[in-house]
């Protein structure tokens, strides 16, 4: 479900699956919790592949926002059009970070 790797010190995590939704929200929330056990200032999740993100999957990102405030800091980046509204209109964007690409992530969360 998500490919893990370490670039320029943040943690990038893509979700592969193309959507997470209540079929998968429970594995994306433990993918998400074992972010939290290293110890890494920022994590990036990469949505470039994710074409649906139902209220279940957006539950799970803002309840680890939560956890991780004051410890890390979570970003996302390469939303979809679709995906990027949906993430505006429920203001997600006003707690957590979306960027474009992943450089204009490493240049603003350094």
């Amino acid at each position: 479900m998500i490919e893990k790797a370490i670039k320029k010190g943040h943690l990038i995590l893509t979700v592969q699956d193309g959507y997470v939704d209540l079929s998968n929200s429970t594995r994306f929330r433990k993918y998400l919790d074992k972010a939290n056990d290293n110890n890494i200032r920022s994590l990036i999740l990469d949505l470039s592949r994710v074409s649906y993100f139902d209220s279940t999957g957006l539950g799970a990102l803002t309840n680890f926002h939560q956890t991780i405030q004051g410890k890390q800091t979570i970003a996302i980046v390469n939303a979809n059009e679709q995906l990027g509204n949906t993430l505006r209109v429920t203001k997600i964007d006003k707690v957590i970070p979306i960027f474009e690409t992943l450089d204009e992530a490493f240049t603003q969360l350094t």
